[in-house]
């Protein structure tokens, strides 16, 4: 299966390069002695002496990008995106609108033409990596007994791109009948992602790309690890093929010995599982025992025990004077209520010569008024 095309993608950077390039020295040289109102650099001296030192920066900074690439992709799409950040910063220096523009033009370009993924599965028999959905990893990986390598990725996201070529080279390298390489897009199955494989599924995700090794259903080894700083020292997203190889045991006596080993770790976790505490005990027995012996050395702290009940035969006895205690039987009394209720007399409610209205519909209060308001009262005669 080829690899996409990646002309356009190229061509079109190279064109955006070329044509900022240009649109700089002709604004540039359109301006006066003192250059642009908007801008620092007066002239194309200027523009030279500060095209330098970008460009130098450029080159270090693309050299110690270049010491970990992944693939062709990444190294192209390192190369793109800090040269279009260059180019950039050297028109904001120049001109702001300038910079505006160029600034539309290279979103513009990142719509129109954005970076290919590396097919990775077409779910065809000759394939090594097998493209999976929730359904398939719960019943292929995560209940079957074979050793799986699988890379959680999501479109559009350039450490996938990155990633991809390097897995798929990973998984023509080491797949086997013992070992199987899968892939699964992260994104299309977001809760699932989050709840079951514990991955953040956007594209401002760290944690993606993700690849773990999952041997009899269980879980394990995980490259970029869950905390920021690995045993490896990587930091996440930055791992390589090679990194991945080091992490899951492959070069040590090829996929088939791997696929033994993770076998091997997934059934001592198993195991850990159900006997766990007594290993515990039996590995601190002897740290204990140590302790005790040699001398100068504090006692270990003793095991907490409850205390046990005393016998009913040891307990004090109640005296048998004692007089039993009586069921509380009253809860109300009527007594000086009368007197509180006459002390300032009582009194018949004060009658209004108009009732209250307070709480009455208001559309009924809305309508009397309509009605009364044109009521004519005859005079007497």
């Amino acid at each position: 299966m080829g690899a996409p095309s990646r002309v356009p993608f190229c061509a079109a950077n190279a064109l955006l390069l070329a044509g900022g390039c240009a649109a700089l020295h002709l604004f540039i040289a359109s301006l006066g002695p003192d250059g642009s109102p908007y801008g620092r650099l007066r002239g194309a001296a200027d523009l030279q002496s500060c095209g330098r030192q970008v460009l130098a920066a450029l080159l270090a900074l693309l050299f110690w990008k270049g010491l970990r690439q992944r693939s062709l992709d990444h190294i192209l799409q390192q190369f793109f995106f800090y040269s279009k950040l260059a180019l950039l910063l050297t028109a904001l220096l120049v001109d702001v609108r300038l910079g505006a523009w160029l600034v539309l033009a290279a979103w513009g370009c990142y719509v129109a033409f954005p970076q290919p993924l590396h097919p990775l599965s077409s779910n065809a028999a000759a394939d090594a990596i097998y493209l999976l959905s929730p359904l398939k990893l719960k019943e292929q990986v995560l209940k079957g007994e074979d050793t799986w390598v699988v890379l959680f990725y999501t479109t559009d996201h350039a450490p996938s791109i990155a990633m991809a070529p390097a897995f798929a080279e990973l998984a023509k390298q080491f797949a086997s009948d013992g070992l199987r390489f899968g892939c699964m897009d992260a994104c299309l199955w977001p809760r699932f992602s989050r709840e079951t494989l514990k991955v953040t599924p956007n594209i401002w995700s760290h944690a993606l790309p993700t690849v773990v090794l999952y041997a009899r259903g269980a879980e394990v080894g995980r490259l970029p690890a869950p905390h920021a700083l690995d045993d490896l020292g990587l930091r996440p997203n930055h791992f390589t093929k090679t990194d991945l190889i080091k992490r899951f045991g492959l070069s040590e006596g090829g996929a088939e010995a791997a696929a033994a080993r993770a076998g091997k770790a997934a059934a001592g976790k198993r195991g850990g599982a159900r006997g766990g505490a007594a290993t515990a005990v039996r590995r601190q027995a002897p740290v204990l025992r140590s302790a005790l012996d040699e001398p100068g050395r504090p006692r270990a702290p003793r095991p907490f025990r409850a205390a046990r009940p005393e016998p009913l035969s040891r307990r004090p006895a109640a005296p048998p004077h004692a007089p039993a205690a009586m069921a509380k039987s009253k809860n109300h009394t009527a007594h000086n209520q009368s007197k509180k209720a006459h002390r300032n007399g009582i009194k018949r409610p004060q009658a209004h010569k108009y009732t209250s209205r307070k709480g009455m519909d208001p559309k009924f209060l809305r309508n009397q008024r309509h009605a009364k308001k044109h009521n004519v009262v005859k005079a007497d005669k």
